[in-house]
């Protein structure tokens, strides 16, 4: 966890990317064995880890408008608090060992979709560890997104109210939809629809249309015009 971040960064063989924004930005001071002032240009994506707290089961993370760093060397990862605390995300910072401004101990965790995850404390900085996950556990595991992926901008953030209502999935983010996309393609497609609208709309226009054999023959009859328009698509 860091507050002084600009956003949320992610990189090594600890995370599989499962979506590029197309976007990118210049990165400073971060990266394992940089230290040339000006830093590499990186992509912006949506990336997915695996948490592992003592005593718990291993759960998916997901971390969406991050920057990544594509070395297997780099062993460290940063959340921003505040680009989470957008996405509907609580931090309690205070080591156990510590007295907030209330007078109580501090609880170090986060608590995601009424989660409470536990943070380790080393005496200069709070985290947890994180490793690659398999492509079982990327289907299998309960995941949770740590930021919004409608995106981020810290410079014109002056109304919360679009981004810090958390939208609950039941589908991973990453799982594939009609056309081979996964939602967060699908997302963009539609306007940034909310997920379930697009699941409505899936089974809206894609119910009714049957698999006919005839229109999966190998070698196919030729027509002037479409005998089911609506197959076309």
């Amino acid at each position: 966890m860091d507050s002084g971040a600009d956003q949320c960064n992610c990189g090594g063989p600890a995370w599989v990317v499962v979506d590029d924004t197309g976007e990118s930005v210049q990165c400073n001071g971060w990266m394992k064995g940089k230290k040339e002032i000006s830093g590499p240009i990186l992509p912006i994506v949506s990336a997915v880890t695996c948490a592992m707290i003592e005593g718990e089961e291993p759960f998916l993370l997901i971390m969406h408008h991050a920057c990544y760093y594509d070395d297997d060397e780099q062993d460290e990862s940063l959340v921003l608090p505040f680009q989470a605390m957008c996405h509907g995300i609580k931090f309690d910072l205070t080591p156990k060992d510590r007295l907030k401004e209330n007078g109580e101990p501090g609880t170090q965790k986060m608590v995601v979709q009424d989660r409470e995850i536990p943070l380790t404390f080393d005496g200069r900085k709070m985290f947890i560890k994180i490793r690659r996950p398999t492509p079982d556990e990327m289907e299998d595991l309960e995941f949770y997104e740590l930021t919004s992926p409608i995106g981020f901008q810290p410079e014109n953030n002056t109304n919360h109210e679009d981004i810090t209502t958390r939208r609950k999935r039941t589908d991973k983010p990453y799982k594939q939809y009609p056309g081979g996309l996964t939602m967060i393609e699908w997302r963009k497609r539609l306007a940034m629809a909310p997920d379930e609208v697009i699941r409505k709309t899936f089974k809206a226009t894609t119910q009714m249309a049957m698999s006919l054999d005839i229109d999966n023959r190998i070698i196919p009859r030729r027509h002037h015009k479409a005998r089911f328009p609506f197959l076309k698509k």
